[in-house]
């Protein structure tokens, strides 16, 4: 995986720190890439019920 930049974030789980990261990148030129379910070192995670989290 690449590393994290100001183009790609990991995300373990989704929560408030999630909400600011998706703020960051509207205002970002050219967005950016959320992975939900991958440590900060770039190790999948998983997502325990991903409909669930779809969901919330």
């Amino acid at each position: 995986m690449p590393p994290e930049s100001n183009r790609v974030e990991y995300k373990r789980q989704l929560g408030e720190k999630f909400e600011r990261s998706v703020v960051a990148f509207l205002n970002y030129p050219g967005g950016g890439e959320i992975l939900i379910g991958v440590d900060n070192d770039g190790s999948v995670a998983g997502i325990p019920d991903a409909d669930a989290v779809q969901r919330a």
